[in-house]
């Protein structure tokens, strides 16, 4: 009779505030480049997509990062004074 190695496995974390920051990253790019391209006084679409998508990702990180301690907490070896009630309430 076999005995199965079972490791714990941490949940996977994905944080997709990152990717929308990068999204904006690339439009503040695009927007510098416009804007250098048009002249002083142009106000490019990039500019306004890049505070927007800025924006998201402020709002997608706050969203998320609650439930990612809850996660690591609950499935990690982890102890519950690892994260304080003042880190949660940001």
């Amino acid at each position: 009779m076999a005995t199965e190695n079972k490791i714990a496995r941490m949940p996977s974390i994905n944080f997709h505030a990152s990717q929308l920051l990068y999204i904006a990253h690339g439009l503040r790019d695009q927007a510098h480049k416009a804007h250098a391209e048009r002249g002083e006084l142009a106000l490019p679409p990039e500019a306004l997509a890049s505070i927007l998508m800025a924006a998201a990702s402020t709002e997608a990180f706050i969203n998320e990062f609650p439930e990612h301690i809850r996660i690591g907490q609950s499935k990690a070896d982890m102890s519950p004074d690892a994260v304080t009630p003042a880190m949660v309430g940001c």
